[in-house]
């Protein structure tokens, strides 16, 4: 959440859009809410009479106060917040290999992709060849991880981790 000064400048560039803190990202106002002063927001997210505005999506988003026959508009850009949801599906192998490639994604509370985060793996089982230890995360949240394992090998087990979020995979 952010809270705007009324009416003026906001401090409000790079909030994330799932700031469960309201002063976490917020401008003090120091109590001052014109009587008649009216929030509104044109976009992803929704502003409160007390001037806090809470992003729903990453992009910008312009807020209006509204008091007397007179506005200012504000632009607002909020990015993904952290990493909570992280999911995985198997991209087709040849069948008889024991190579694994895994798609990965990330998205924050509002299903916002979480570019650019480091998602690190961990891979149980036999010396195989490893994947590298962590990847960024593309610009779309996204990640392309191959696992190889030792022939025959059962019990194969890879753990991902990106901000709080964790996806857990075990193949056979």
């Amino acid at each position: 959440a952010l809270r705007l000064r009324s009416p003026g400048t906001p401090n409000a560039t790079d909030a994330p859009a799932n700031a469960a803190d309201p002063s976490a990202a917020a401008s003090p106002v120091g109590g001052l809410n014109p009587v008649g002063l009216v929030w509104s927001c044109q976009g992803p997210g929704f502003v409160a009479q007390d001037g806090y505005f809470r992003g729903t999506k990453a992009g910008t988003t312009t807020v209006v106060a509204r008091v007397g026959g007179r506005s200012a508009n504000f632009q607002v850009t909020t990015v993904a917040g952290d990493p909570v949801v992280l999911t995985a599906s198997a991209v087709a192998a040849e069948t008889g290999t024991d190579v694994v490639t895994l798609n990965l994604a990330a998205e924050d509370a509002y299903h916002n992709p979480t570019a650019g985060r480091t998602l690190t793996v961990l891979v149980d089982g036999s010396a195989g060849k490893r994947p590298p230890a962590s990847v960024i995360l593309s610009d779309k949240g996204a990640a392309k991880v191959s696992l190889e394992f030792t022939p025959g090998e059962t019990g194969r087990k890879a753990t991902f981790t990106c901000g709080g979020a964790t996806y857990r995979w075990g193949g056979s």
